[in-house]
C-alpha cells in the first residue's frame, strides 16, 4: 500500500510538473506573437511615413524621429510584458539637457516624441544623467533601492558641444557606477565606432554597438534580452534629440 501510495504521488508530480511546463510555453507563445504583432505595426507606420514625405532633409529626419520613437515605444511595450517590476527615466538631450519623466513605473510610461535638432553634448548630458539619478538613488533607504539599474544611452551623433564634463570625467564616473555600485552601462551609436565612442566613456566593448542611422529600433531589440534578463531594475535611457 505505502509504495502504491509513493507511486501516485510521483505520478502526481510529474503531470504536475507537465502542466506547468504546457502553460509555460503557452505564454511564451503569446509572448511572441505580441512582438510580433508589435513589430509589424510599427514597420506598417514607418513605412506609411515613408510613402507620404518627400526626399530631402526634412524627410530624412521623419524618418530617423518616427524609428527612434518607435524604438523606445518597442522597448517599453518588452519591459511591460516582462516578470518583475521595473521604474523608468527619460532624458533628451541635444545642446540642451531635458528629462522628460523620472523613477515611472514601466505600465505608465506614455509614447516617446521627438524634435530633431541638432548639435550633441554628450558627455554633459551623461555626466548630468548618471549624477542626479546616483544621488536619488542614495536618496532612498536600503530596502527601496533596485536591484540592478541599467543606463542605456542612444545617439546618432558625435560629441561636439559640452561644456561642463569632459571625456575623462565622465568615463571616470561611468567606471565607479559600474564598479562600486554593479550598474550597468549599453551604448548605441549611430554611424560611428560605438565600441571606440562607448569606451572612451567607460562603456564596455561588448556593451556598445554601432547602428545605422534611421535603424535605432534593430539596436535597441538587440539590447532588450539584456534588460529583459535583469529585471527587476530601474531602466535609464539617455536619448540623443538629434536622432
Amino acid at each position: 500500500d505505502g509504495t502504491w501510495n509513493g507511486r501516485a504521488v510521483a505520478h502526481a508530480r510529474i503531470v504536475a510538473r507537465l502542466r506547468s511546463r504546457y502553460f509555460e510555453v503557452l505564454r511564451r507563445e503569446a509572448e511572441l506573437r505580441n512582438a510580433r504583432e508589435d513589430m509589424a505595426a510599427m514597420e506598417s507606420v514607418r513605412s506609411r511615413i515613408a510613402k507620404r514625405v518627400e526626399t530631402g532633409d526634412a524627410a530624412r529626419f521623419e524618418l530617423i524621429k518616427a524609428d527612434a520613437e518607435a524604438a523606445l515605444d518597442a522597448f517599453v511595450a518588452e519591459q511591460r510584458r516582462a516578470p518583475g517590476e521595473c521604474a523608468m527615466t527619460l532624458a533628451q538631450f541635444d545642446s540642451r539637457y531635458e528629462e522628460v519623466y523620472v523613477n515611472r513605473p514601466v505600465a505608465e510610461v506614455p509614447p516617446l516624441h521627438l524634435e530633431p535638432r541638432g548639435m550633441t553634448a554628450l558627455f554633459d548630458a551623461v555626466g548630468v544623467f548618471v549624477t542626479a539619478a546616483g544621488e536619488r538613488l542614495a536618496s532612498l533607504p536600503e530596502h527601496e533601492r533596485p536591484g540592478t539599474v541599467i543606463v542605456v544611452m542612444v545617439t546618432d551623433g558625435m560629441e561636439n558641444t559640452s561644456t561642463v564634463w569632459s571625456q575623462d570625467a565622465v568615463r571616470g564616473l561611468v567606471e565607479q557606477q559600474s564598479s562600486t555600485y554593479s550598474w550597468d552601462f549599453l551604448y548605441l551609436g549611430g554611424d560611428q565606432d560605438a565600441v571606440a565612442v562607448g569606451g572612451g566613456i567607460g562603456v564596455p566593448r561588448e556593451r556598445s554597438m554601432t547602428f545605422e542611422r534611421g535603424r535605432v529600433r534593430a539596436a535597441i531589440a538587440a539590447d532588450i534580452a539584456a534588460v529583459y534578463a535583469a529585471r527587476p531594475a530601474i531602466a535609464m535611457v539617455n536619448f540623443d534629440k538629434g536622432i
